[in-house]
């Protein structure tokens, strides 16, 4: 069984948007396998995968330098690469 998987968190929909994504846009979404989905985000705060994104936030606090959208469009690529759904 699939379920539908936001590849940008929705907990992180404001700081998404002010990048100019809107995180309910299909194109960036997947159908993620159940058991994936939950080892994703099992843990705290939405777990390894909503950690990921909190990092890539931080850096850009410590860094001073607002991401661009095409910046964060790769980052998406890697997202997708590291929590792959594998069945």
């Amino acid at each position: 069984m699939y379920q539908a998987h936001h590849d940008f968190p929705w907990e992180k929909r404001r700081w998404f948007a002010e990048h100019g994504i809107d995180v309910n846009d299909v194109s960036f979404g997947r159908w993620a396998h159940k058991e994936d989905h939950k080892v994703w985000h099992q843990g705290a705060g939405g777990g390894d995968f909503n950690d990921w994104w909190d990092a890539v936030e931080q850096q850009e606090l410590n860094d001073g330098i607002q991401l661009a959208t095409a910046q964060i469009l790769l980052r998406l690529i890697e997202v997708r690469d590291a929590f792959p759904s594998t069945k």
